[in-house]
């Protein structure tokens, strides 16, 4: 992963971040805000010793109640020990059954999908644009194309959210049965023809059990695509999946499950079935997944690695998108002050750093904060964390505004792909009606 994302919406990031933080930078400095420029109001003064009570919620499974109390709990403890941080499990309720019974949090922690989803539809964003002024955050801290992203979804250019991580694709390889064919791991840098092949001597049936080679978490692979092409596109508010360049990428996906034996076992799903039977069937060589499933508990029982996802060539080396995440707070929320110096403080370079060594990938632009990703973290000690890092990252198309999930509906048409109940051009054809029905319906709901 190149550490500073490029593309065309960088430079207007810049221009906004100027204009909203002036030259303050929060906390950047071992947590301790910093005096502001000469001629400039100071930040206002913090009470490290007032009370507050906040409920923080991640919608993701990955985020367990271990990784909330060593990721965020801890280090707020420490700054301000009268704040209770209160947690909410991920998928014990339903944000419409939070809203529902007066549970909303003070704090969500949700991926760009996830915000267009949850958050926006049931109204619970809060403009953070006066507590940063108030507070002269500096946005160019952050990675700009991921504060554009969510400028983007926000409209208006508002911003709803701070970046708090990403969570870039990476190829994770069972030794096991590689040792078993005799096939040498896999390596960062591959093209997708060498992972092909790669794949064909590993999908092979022995001792009365089918081995699969490579497949795909594909859903996020979808949306995060190297070609940069969007689902949605922002300017039209209409599907953009049937064309040339969506057939190249389903092409090139579905020939490694047409490869004799690939099928066998396989559920239907958006691939996440897929990236479960890699720990739990220990059946599958290797899975191309969002980073974050190396917390998820069955990694262990699996004598896994992991490499740069494949790219089409080489010498280019142009990896997937990244799917950020970011920290929001409810407009629900009677503490949003404080929530907002909870966001400040996990989001200092002191924090991020030793984050970073925990195993989370950074959402800041620092090249030392993004290099220490897992140095201190048992699970990845041997590991091949330079995986995360050794691809270019996908510049992010605009980002639409509107909540119809398209990557489902696209998803569920390349799922009947691998099953050959359609050809390519029929899924795509139909992923775009699908997709531009259900955008109708939002708009005629919505009364946009």
């Amino acid at each position: 992963m190149k550490l500073t994302m490029k593309g065309k919406l960088v430079a207007p990031v810049v221009a906004v971040a100027a204009i909203v933080s002036g030259c303050g930078v929060g906390e950047s400095d071992g947590g301790k805000p910093q005096a502001a420029p000469s001629g400039q109001a100071a930040p206002p003064a913090v009470d490290y010793n007032e009370s507050a009570e906040l409920t923080i919620y991640a919608s993701s499974s990955s985020f367990t109640e271990d990784i909330f109390k060593s990721r965020i709990e801890q280090y707020v403890r420490t700054k301000f020990p009268n704040y209770k941080l209160n947690y909410i499990k991920p998928g014990s309720m339903t944000v419409p059954d939070m809203i529902a019974t007066q549970n909303v949090p003070d704090i969500f922690l949700f991926a760009l999908p996830e915000m267009q989803k949850n958050l926006l539809p049931n109204g619970l964003q809060y403009d953070l644009t006066e507590l940063i002024r108030k507070h002269k955050v500096d946005l160019n801290r952050f990675e700009p194309g991921l504060i554009q992203t969510f400028r983007d979804v926000s409209g208006d250019g508002k911003l709803f959210g701070l970046p708090e991580s990403t969570n870039p694709h990476v190829m994770f390889y069972n030794k096991d049965i590689y040792d078993k064919f005799g096939v040498p791991y896999p390596k960062n840098g591959m093209t997708w023809d060498e992972a092909y092949e790669m794949s064909r001597k590993l999908t092979n049936f022995q001792d009365g059990v089918q081995y699969r080679g490579v497949t795909t978490f594909f859903r996020t692979m979808l949306t995060n695509n190297a070609e940069s092409l969007p689902i949605i596109d922002a300017k039209t508010g209409r599907a953009s999946v049937h064309t040339a360049q969506w057939k190249t990428i389903f092409d090139n996906a579905k020939r490694f499950y047409e490869v004799n034996g690939m099928l066998t076992g396989y559920k239907s799903s958006d691939g996440a079935a897929e990236l479960t039977a890699f720990y739990t069937d220990k059946n599958i060589a290797s899975v191309i997944s969002p980073l974050s499933a190396y917390t998820r508990a069955g990694m262990k029982d699996v004598e896994w690695d992991m490499v740069s996802v494949p790219v089409a060539s080489a010498q280019q080396n142009m990896g997937l998108q990244v799917e950020p995440r970011a920290l929001f707070i409810s407009n629900t929320s009677k503490s949003k002050e404080q929530a907002f110096q909870v966001l400040l403080h996990v989001l200092s370079d002191e924090v991020e750093l030793a984050n970073s060594k925990a195993g989370k990938t950074t959402s800041l632009q620092n090249e030392a904060i993004a290099k220490a990703f897992g140095a201190d973290l048992e699970l990845l000690k041997g590991k091949n964390t330079s995986a995360v890092f050794h691809n270019k990252v996908a510049p992010s198309p605009q980002a639409s505004e509107l909540a119809t999930n398209g990557a489902n509906m696209l998803s569920k048409e390349f799922d009947a792909v691998i099953q050959g109940q359609k050809d390519v051009n029929t899924a795509l054809r139909n992923a775009e009606e699908t997709i531009n029905k259900a955008i109708e319906e939002e708009l005629a709901k919505t009364g946009k």
